[in-house]
This record gives C-alpha cells, sequence and structure tokens, in this order.
C-alpha cells in the first residue's frame, strides 16, 4: 500500500498482557510459545510501566483465541476486568460523579493504557455512542481487541450503574455471530456486525445522573499521574501526531463512516479555521483530499484482503453512498476494480 507516511508505533503497556498470560496458564496454553512467536515475552509483565508493540500485542490476543479454541475469549476477559486494572484512567472512571464525567476522563487518558486508538462519546438523538476506534486500519484484524475493548466497557458502566444495566445495542465493524451465547450472556442486548463503527449505543438520560459526591483531594491526584504518563508517553513516541498532516489523519481515522468530512468539519475539531487548515496541509505538500484517498485506501485494501466484509460495508465504512462509488473510486486510484484486488493471493 503506497503513500503513507511512517508515523510513531502505537503501543500499549506491557500491565494489558497480565491477565492474558493469566488465562492462557489456567487452561494449560503453551503461553511462553505464543508470546515469543509474537516477540513478546513475560519478563516484559514485570515492569507495569514498560511497553509493548499495539500490533503485537492485538496479533497475540487473535492467536490466543486460536490457540485455547475460543472465539469468545477476548469477551470473557473483559467481562472480568476492573476499573483498578487500567490504572489511573480507570480509577478516576470509578470516582466521579456521573458517567458522562468518568467516561470523559477515560477517553482523555486513554493514552496513559496505549496509544494510536480512542474513546470518543457522541449524542445523537435518543441514544448516545461511545466508539472505541483504532488509527492505523492495517491492523486488522482485531476482533478479539474489539469485542475485549466492549466488554470491559460493559463491565465498567455496570460497576457504576448496577449489574442490571445493558446497552441499547452493541456495534462491530467485523463479523461475527450475533446469536452466541457469550454476546447475549455478556452484552444482554442486540449486536450487529459490520458496521462503520466498534460502539456501544447508550440512553443519554444514563449519563448525567449524579451517582456519588466528588471525592475532594483525588480526582486532581489521579489527574495528575495521568498527566504525567501521557506527557511521557509523548516523549517516547517521539511527539506523536507532530504535523498538521498527522492530526488529520488522526481526526480522520477516528471519523470516517460516521461523519461528513469537509475542511469545515475537520478544521472545527482542530480548532483552527478552514484556511488555516488549507494553508497548513499545503506547506506539508499534501490535500485534505490526499490524505482522505490514503485512509480509504488502507482502509479498503484491509477489509478486502480479510474476505469477509461485502463491498456495501465496506463502502459505508470508507464514508461512500453506496458500493458503485466505491467501486469506482477504487479502481480510480488502483487501476483495477475490487473484485480483482480481492482475488489476488
Amino acid at each position: 500500500m503506497a503513500g503513507r507516511q511512517a508515523g510513531p508505533v502505537p503501543t500499549i503497556r506491557a500491565s494489558v498482557l497480565a491477565p492474558i498470560v493469566r488465562t492462557l496458564d489456567d487452561r494449560g496454553a503453551d503461553t511462553d510459545g505464543l508470546l515469543a512467536r509474537h516477540g513478546l515475552a513475560r519478563s516484559q509483565l514485570r515492569d507495569p510501566y514498560s511497553t509493548v508493540p499495539l500490533r503485537r500485542y492485538v496479533a497475540f490476543l487473535e492467536a490466543a483465541a486460536v490457540q485455547t479454541g475460543d472465539p469468545a475469549f477476548g469477551l470473557r476477559l473483559g467481562a472480568m476486568l476492573q476499573p483498578a486494572d487500567l490504572g489511573p484512567a480507570g480509577l478516576l472512571f470509578a470516582i466521579v460523579p456521573t458517567l458522562r464525567q468518568a467516561v470523559e476522563y477515560l477517553s482523555r487518558y486513554m493514552g496513559t493504557l496505549q496509544s494510536g486508538t480512542a474513546l470518543t462519546l457522541q449524542d445523537q438523538d435518543g441514544w448516545a455512542a461511545l466508539a472505541y476506534q483504532m488509527e492505523d486500519p492495517s491492523i486488522w484484524p482485531r476482533v478479539q481487541d474489539s469485542e475485549l475493548t466492549l466488554a470491559t466497557m460493559c463491565t465498567l458502566i455496570r460497576s457504576r450503574l448496577g449489574s442490571g444495566w445493558a446497552p441499547l445495542e452493541v456495534h462491530f465493524d467485523h463479523a461475527g455471530h450475533p446469536g452466541s451465547q457469550a454476546m447475549r450472556h455478556i452484552f444482554r442486548a442486540p449486536v450487529r456486525f459490520q458496521q462503520p463503527a466498534t460502539q456501544l449505543l447508550i440512553a443519554p438520560g444514563e449519563l448525567d445522573r449524579t451517582l456519588r459526591p466528588q471525592e475532594a483531594g483525588v480526582v486532581p491526584a489521579l489527574e495528575r499521574h495521568a498527566q504525567d504518563l501521557l506527557a511521557q508517553e509523548v516523549l517516547a513516541q517521539g511527539s506523536a501526531h507532530a504535523t498538521l498532516a498527522d492530526q488529520v489523519r488522526r481526526v480522520i481515522a477516528l471519523r470516517v463512516g460516521q461523519d461528513r468530512l469537509s475542511v469545515a468539519t475537520i478544521a472545527s475539531e482542530l480548532g483552527v479555521s478552514g484556511r488555516t487548515l488549507q494553508r497548513g496541509l499545503a506547506a506539508e505538500g499534501v490535500t485534505l483530499r490526499d490524505l482522505l484517498r490514503e485512509h480509504r485506501r488502507w482502509l479498503a485494501e484491509t477489509r478486502l484482503q480479510s474476505g469477509t466484509t461485502s463491498m456495501t460495508q465496506i463502502a459505508h465504512a470508507m464514508g461512500y453512498s453506496d458500493s458503485t462509488v466505491f467501486w469506482r473510486a477504487f479502481k480510480a486510484w488502483s487501476g483495477a476494480p475490487p473484485t480483482a484486488f480481492r482475488r489476488r493471493p
């Protein structure tokens, strides 16, 4: 796939591997062999602040599900995690007064756990969408990571609203089996696959109920710790998203397929004027159209190579109105129709 510039390598805290390793050990799996095949080691778990490449972690999680013969491996892990397992971001989630504040803190400090991903909360008519997005579309498949993350979010929200809480709907961007027993047991809500976004739909009234008083002194102390961790991550990543084009790439990755992307909407997201955005990109030798085409090409080629997503679903994930528009765009940038690309070995 040509045209995409190399950037900081997304990472995740090695401590996140601990519950996966424990589960594999309990099931009698060849844990150390599996770790080694993905360039990981048990010794990395000793330092809770060490990091591993996100791509290796996602691939390791997929392989763990295969080795255990459990397609719901990530779901079951997510159902077991607690706020404290997520470090200061999880502890902030547990103690602030409302669920909306809890989600905002978790979103703001997601980078203390992993980079290259984001949690976003958007209010819609009749529901709110809590979406999980990975910026690099080439990290695929990521079924286990997506299902673990949404199961974890359900578990965290139930720690605030009670064990009987359930989302309105659950959406995944990958293919799956909505009738699986694990899905029904963990989410207790309709599950839809091959959607434009991986997200939980939540009744908006649940976000702003005051569930507990603010714990004076605790939140500022946890925030300072989270901010220190974020600062260390930025230094380690070599100032991630340093260029304007990188910032635009991030917005595109998080919004494509969900919002209409234009100079005006992206400029508003970045807090600059449309003219400033265009001039800044021109100074870096790119246009918004270039960056949109670049991301859509990566997204399309990744989904086509997976062989499990229909043309219509790929078109919607990329923000196109229908599969015909997608077909024409793909042929224009690659010289061949998407059906020919899918047949390639």
